[in-house]
């Protein structure tokens, strides 16, 4: 059982240290454009955060606040442009990934209003983005615990909202069962965006929101 333990904790020391290393060359790539970026949190505070998982929303989560309409959170695609016209959660703002230190996403990153929920193609690769957001001490970040294409295939495509398809990935969560089991209804409406980057999110007519999860 130690033995176990021990073996979970080198792994996820392994994935702090390469979240470090990425964060690391990319403020260093970006620190002549923004001397404002600097870590704002120590490696104990950031281990801690990893090990407590506690910025991670789940398949559940995510199903609930998008049927749900919650205001409270605001979903974020970190990935490119290209990408995010084909096909996205509706609602869901566009701040590629590669760009997402430039100035001008500080005030949508940065911010008390909102709870923000990156997603990308990976879970991997929203967690590596959310973490560099951490470490400059960005607040109300949280990040997807799987990719577009799951949300895609198995929440928004079985309860018919409008959403192009995105790239392959293994699917790895029961939505269906995940939805019956939230006693969600297909609202059989729909509702996509179009426009570039940052459009503002469009707002649907649905039930009353509710709470976080």
């Amino acid at each position: 059982m130690l033995k176990l333990k021990l073996i979970n904790m080198r792994k996820q020391i392994h994935i702090l240290s390469v979240f470090i290393i990425c964060s690391s060359i990319l403020i260093g790539c970006t620190s002549n454009k923004n001397d404002d970026l600097n870590y704002k949190i120590s490696i104990n505070e950031s281990l801690g955060a990893i090990l407590k998982d506690s910025s991670r929303v789940s398949p559940e989560k995510m199903a609930d606040i998008i049927y749900n309409n919650n205001t409270q959170f605001r979903l974020i695609d970190i990935r490119n442009p290209n990408d995010y016209i084909k096909g996205h959660v509706p609602g869901a703002i566009n701040i590629p990934g590669h760009d997402i230190l430039n100035p001008q996403y500080k005030k949508y990153l940065n911010q008390d209003d909102v709870i923000n929920i990156l997603y990308c193609h990976s879970a991997m690769k929203a967690t590596e983005a959310w973490f560099l957001l951490f470490q400059l001490g960005y607040k109300n970040n949280l990040y997807f615990h799987g990719g577009y294409h799951y949300i895609k295939e198995n929440i928004l495509d079985a309860y018919k909202v409008n959403s192009s398809m995105g790239y392959d990935e293994k699917e790895k969560y029961d939505y269906n069962a995940i939805m019956k089991s939230l006693g969600a209804k297909s609202s059989g409406t729909s509702s996509s965006i179009s426009a570039p980057a940052l459009n503002a999110p469009i707002t649907k007519k649905k039930k009353a929101v509710q709470g976080g999860c």
